[in-house]
């Protein structure tokens, strides 16, 4: 404030499981000294589900998401699988660019953890069954595919996940051949295969 001579507000976001801690001030007292801050609050927990869910603010899908996740203990992995399928369609929904859908969902994914850890691989496969991949859900199903190997799940569902990933990278790739002038080498980079891939697919297409 003194260096640059510019007046500022504090703003303290209060991200804890207490409902009944929100403080407002700080108080400091030394041998008769005693200084007194006060500032602005957002405590997470206080904010209304519908009022963020009526929001066409991004950040308030973020609260929500914060305010799922410190109440994790009182959620089951069914009902936070649906938590995170409701912000998913409200993302959707309002239409948002693919970079704030991307590192919405980034927060969200990573925020947001399941008890069981093969549930991060069944939510990838369950995605990728609704949503096919395109531009747009590229970032997100590779968010998906990773955070499920991560996760450390059991062979036999990454497997789905793959075949699942196999199906949609071939329904992708033959959209843009049909759709759009791309060549091989474009095709291949949007859709995460190789150009040889693209090209097998070509002469299959032609072929039928």
């Amino acid at each position: 404030l003194d260096r640059y001579q510019q007046n500022i507000i504090a703003l303290a976001i209060f991200t804890d499981k207490y409902e009944d801690y929100h403080p407002k001030s700080y108080e400091y007292e030394y041998h008769g000294t005693t200084l007194t801050y006060g500032f602005n609050t957002y405590k997470v927990l206080a904010q209304e589900e519908a009022d963020l869910i009526a929001s066409n603010n991004p950040f308030a899908l973020v609260i929500l998401a914060t305010q799922k996740a410190i109440l994790k203990g009182k959620l089951d992995d069914e009902a936070l699988k649906k938590v995170k399928w409701d912000i998913c369609r409200l993302m959707y929904e309002r239409n948002y660019e693919k970079s704030k859908i991307q590192a919405l969902f980034y927060f969200i994914n990573r925020y947001i953890h399941f008890a069981n850890k093969e549930n991060y691989a069944i939510f990838a496969e369950e995605f990728l069954s609704v949503h096919e991949k395109t531009q747009k859900n590229m970032g997100v199903i590779d968010i998906l595919i990773e955070d499920a190997k991560i996760e450390g799940i059991e062979k036999g569902i990454e497997k789905g996940i793959e075949k699942t990933l196999l199906e949609a990278n071939l329904k992708f790739a033959s959209s843009l051949i049909h759709s759009t002038d791309f060549d091989n080498a474009k095709i291949a980079t949007l859709v995460g295969v190789t150009e040889e891939y693209v090209a097998n697919l070509r002469v299959t297409l032609a072929a039928k």
